[in-house]
Protein backbone atom coordinates (compact mmCIF):
# COMPACT_ATOMS: atom_id res chain seq x y z
CA UNK A 1 0.00 0.00 0.00
CA UNK A 2 3.00 2.88 1.33
CA UNK A 3 4.63 1.95 -2.87
CA UNK A 4 0.68 3.06 -4.23
CA UNK A 5 1.30 5.87 -2.57
CA UNK A 6 4.76 6.57 -3.38
CA UNK A 7 4.24 5.68 -6.99
CA UNK A 8 1.03 8.51 -7.14
CA UNK A 9 3.36 10.95 -5.41
CA UNK A 10 5.61 10.33 -8.14
CA UNK A 11 3.38 10.92 -10.90
CA UNK A 12 1.75 14.09 -9.68
CA UNK A 13 5.22 15.43 -9.36
CA UNK A 14 5.96 14.67 -12.65
CA UNK A 15 2.65 16.35 -14.13
CA UNK A 16 3.84 19.27 -12.27
CA UNK A 17 7.03 19.28 -13.86
CA UNK A 18 6.03 18.74 -17.18
CA UNK A 19 3.22 21.72 -16.76
CA UNK A 20 5.83 23.71 -15.71
CA UNK A 21 8.46 23.09 -18.33
CA UNK A 22 5.55 24.05 -20.58
CA UNK A 23 5.71 27.38 -19.18
CA UNK A 24 2.60 27.05 -17.31
CA UNK A 25 1.04 27.13 -13.90
CA UNK A 26 -0.56 23.90 -12.72
CA UNK A 27 -4.34 25.35 -13.29
CA UNK A 28 -6.19 23.69 -10.00
CA UNK A 29 -9.53 24.72 -11.37
CA UNK A 30 -11.35 26.54 -14.43
CA UNK A 31 -14.57 28.72 -13.82
CA UNK A 32 -16.84 29.77 -16.75
CA UNK A 33 -17.77 33.47 -17.48
CA UNK A 34 -21.00 33.73 -19.88
CA UNK A 35 -20.71 36.60 -22.09
CA UNK A 36 -23.87 38.12 -23.61
CA UNK A 37 -24.04 40.15 -26.32
CA UNK A 38 -26.44 43.56 -26.77
CA UNK A 39 -27.58 41.45 -30.26
CA UNK A 40 -28.91 39.04 -27.66
CA UNK A 41 -25.98 36.22 -28.13
CA UNK A 42 -24.24 34.49 -25.36
CA UNK A 43 -21.09 32.25 -25.46
CA UNK A 44 -19.21 30.54 -22.31
CA UNK A 45 -15.88 30.60 -21.55
CA UNK A 46 -13.62 27.96 -20.00
CA UNK A 47 -11.18 30.46 -17.89
CA UNK A 48 -8.38 30.26 -15.12
CA UNK A 49 -8.68 32.89 -12.85
CA UNK A 50 -5.31 35.18 -11.98
CA UNK A 51 -6.89 36.89 -8.53
CA UNK A 52 -3.74 37.69 -6.73
CA UNK A 53 -0.28 39.27 -7.79
CA UNK A 54 1.38 36.30 -8.72
CA UNK A 55 -0.96 35.07 -10.68
CA UNK A 56 -1.86 38.28 -12.66
CA UNK A 57 2.05 38.95 -13.16
CA UNK A 58 2.45 35.78 -14.75
CA UNK A 59 -0.78 35.83 -17.02
CA UNK A 60 -0.16 33.69 -20.08
CA UNK A 61 2.98 34.47 -20.41
CA UNK A 62 4.68 31.53 -22.05
CA UNK A 63 2.38 29.95 -23.75
CA UNK A 64 1.52 28.53 -27.10
CA UNK A 65 -1.72 27.91 -27.41
CA UNK A 66 -5.06 28.49 -26.04
CA UNK A 67 -7.74 26.58 -26.76
CA UNK A 68 -10.69 28.77 -28.57
CA UNK A 69 -13.16 28.63 -25.86
CA UNK A 70 -10.69 29.29 -23.03
CA UNK A 71 -9.04 32.21 -21.58
CA UNK A 72 -8.08 34.11 -18.30
CA UNK A 73 -9.96 36.23 -16.01
CA UNK A 74 -7.55 38.86 -14.11
CA UNK A 75 -9.90 40.03 -10.95
CA UNK A 76 -8.28 43.04 -9.22
CA UNK A 77 -9.61 43.96 -5.27
CA UNK A 78 -10.26 47.69 -6.58
CA UNK A 79 -11.93 49.39 -9.43
CA UNK A 80 -9.10 51.54 -11.37
CA UNK A 81 -7.38 52.30 -15.21
CA UNK A 82 -5.84 48.89 -15.75
CA UNK A 83 -2.79 48.61 -17.91
CA UNK A 84 -1.04 45.40 -19.13
CA UNK A 85 1.61 44.41 -21.85
CA UNK A 86 2.31 41.34 -23.66
CA UNK A 87 5.86 40.91 -22.52
CA UNK A 88 6.99 36.96 -23.23
CA UNK A 89 3.52 36.40 -24.46
CA UNK A 90 3.96 34.56 -27.64
CA UNK A 91 -0.16 34.52 -28.14
CA UNK A 92 -2.22 37.52 -29.81
CA UNK A 93 -5.13 38.25 -27.29
CA UNK A 94 -7.87 40.25 -26.96
CA UNK A 95 -8.18 42.47 -23.67
CA UNK A 96 -11.67 42.45 -22.58
CA UNK A 97 -12.09 45.33 -19.90
CA UNK A 98 -15.04 44.84 -17.32
CA UNK A 99 -15.88 47.05 -14.92
CA UNK A 100 -17.79 46.09 -10.98
CA UNK A 101 -20.96 45.34 -12.65
CA UNK A 102 -19.92 43.29 -15.24
CA UNK A 103 -19.97 45.68 -17.95
CA UNK A 104 -17.36 45.72 -20.82
CA UNK A 105 -15.91 49.43 -21.34
CA UNK A 106 -12.89 48.71 -23.55
CA UNK A 107 -11.66 45.77 -25.72
CA UNK A 108 -8.16 45.85 -26.77
CA UNK A 109 -8.29 43.68 -29.69
CA UNK A 110 -5.56 41.60 -31.70
CA UNK A 111 -2.55 42.59 -29.25
CA UNK A 112 0.86 42.34 -30.17
CA UNK A 113 3.04 39.45 -28.87
CA UNK A 114 6.15 40.18 -27.15
CA UNK A 115 5.36 43.72 -26.62
CA UNK A 116 6.61 45.90 -24.23
CA UNK A 117 3.82 49.12 -25.32
CA UNK A 118 1.21 49.34 -22.12
CA UNK A 119 -2.25 48.08 -23.00
CA UNK A 120 -4.67 50.42 -21.19
CA UNK A 121 -8.44 49.51 -20.33
CA UNK A 122 -9.14 53.39 -20.96
CA UNK A 123 -11.44 53.62 -18.56
CA UNK A 124 -11.96 52.18 -14.67
CA UNK A 125 -12.31 48.68 -14.96
CA UNK A 126 -12.32 45.75 -12.54
CA UNK A 127 -11.42 42.51 -14.11
CA UNK A 128 -10.04 41.84 -17.58
CA UNK A 129 -11.04 38.63 -19.91
CA UNK A 130 -7.77 37.42 -22.01
CA UNK A 131 -8.99 35.27 -25.08
CA UNK A 132 -7.57 34.83 -28.42
CA UNK A 133 -7.38 37.29 -30.54
CA UNK A 134 -10.14 37.85 -33.27
CA UNK A 135 -12.79 36.30 -30.62
CA UNK A 136 -14.09 39.50 -29.66
CA UNK A 137 -15.01 39.83 -33.39
CA UNK A 138 -16.15 36.39 -34.41
CA UNK A 139 -18.78 36.75 -31.69
CA UNK A 140 -19.57 39.90 -31.65
CA UNK A 141 -18.85 41.22 -28.60
CA UNK A 142 -18.67 45.25 -28.39
CA UNK A 143 -18.60 47.42 -25.38
CA UNK A 144 -21.28 47.45 -23.28
CA UNK A 145 -22.14 43.74 -23.26
CA UNK A 146 -22.20 42.40 -20.19
CA UNK A 147 -19.79 39.37 -18.44
CA UNK A 148 -21.54 36.95 -15.99
CA UNK A 149 -19.04 35.51 -13.34
CA UNK A 150 -19.79 35.48 -9.77
CA UNK A 151 -16.85 37.93 -9.04
CA UNK A 152 -19.40 41.19 -11.04
CA UNK A 153 -22.45 42.74 -9.45
CA UNK A 154 -23.63 42.63 -12.58
CA UNK A 155 -27.03 44.80 -13.64
CA UNK A 156 -29.62 43.57 -15.08
CA UNK A 157 -29.70 44.58 -18.94
CA UNK A 158 -32.80 44.57 -21.37
CA UNK A 159 -31.61 40.99 -22.71
CA UNK A 160 -31.17 39.75 -19.13
CA UNK A 161 -33.06 37.04 -17.94
CA UNK A 162 -35.80 38.37 -15.17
Amino acid sequence: MRSGIGFRFVLVLAVIAGTLAMGRAPSEQTETVRVETKQGNAHTFAVEVADDPRSRARGLMFRDELARDNGMLFLFPRQKRLSFWMKDTPLPLDIIFIDKVGMIVHIAADTTPYSLNPISSQFPAIGALEVNAGISKDLGIEVGDVVRHRFFKNVQTDNSPS
